[in-house]
């Protein structure tokens, strides 16, 4: 790490690989946090936040973050847009004495995923 010539663009390449590797390889965790660590100590430039390996790493982890969160609300939108397809046509064809039901499956959609109701209902 010393005899080298860091440039942003590397340490936010270098920054890129350390993500993606300690997130997928949980096995090597211990060694990617000692690494982040190491070069959190050597890239702690204040003014020049390309050459602060610390904001890169907390900024790859907000946007990842986020990027999932919208992912999460996207599919919430699809399970309650199809949830409420479906309690309309159950309400069109028996009427109004399922509205109770109905509720309860709308409220079990935020607990269970798609595949754990279709479970539970063919239980």
């Amino acid at each position: 790490m010393k005899d080298f010539d860091y440039t942003p663009s590397l340490l936010y390449e270098l920054m890129k690989i350390i993500f993606m590797k300690a997130t997928i390889e949980s096995a090597y965790l211990q060694y990617y946090v000692k690494l982040c660590i190491l070069l959190f100590r050597r890239f702690n430039d204040k003014d020049n936040v390309e050459m602060n390996f610390r904001k890169l790493l907390l900024t790859r982890c907000e946007k990842q973050f986020y990027k999932m969160l919208e992912k999460e609300r996207g599919d919430r939108r699809t399970r309650r847009a199809s949830l409420d397809e479906m309690d309309a046509r159950i309400n069109s064809k028996v009427g109004n004495e399922t509205g109770k039901e109905s509720d309860f499956n709308k409220q079990m959609l935020y607990v269970f995923d798609e595949d754990e109701i279709k479970i539970r209902e063919q239980a």
